[in-house]
């Protein structure tokens, strides 16, 4: 047998599950936006963002966060149209 150490399995990190990433950016969207869009809506952009951007994507590390800004900027658009209308 040798005398070599034998890596323990990686851990789950939560840090790079995508699904607590979102549930994350869904409560800050709402804390943001909560006045424009009603939380199913926020929800609903966000996760049609996510699969937007995770559509042919190589590399997921990043996708709730690019699936964020968009969403992020969407509710932006939609209160200056708010704020336009009024």
């Amino acid at each position: 047998m040798s005398d070599e150490h034998i890596a323990p399995p990686p851990q789950h990190d939560p840090a790079l599950d995508p699904d607590l990433a979102l549930r994350a950016a869904a409560r800050r969207l709402e804390q943001e936006y909560g006045d424009v869009a009603d939380e199913t809506t926020i929800e609903r952009a966000l996760h049609d963002s996510y699969e937007e951007v995770a559509e042919g994507a190589t590399v997921e590390t990043f996708l709730p966060l690019l699936a964020e800004r968009n969403t992020r900027e969407q509710l932006q658009d939609a209160a200056e149209n708010e704020r336009a209308e009024s």
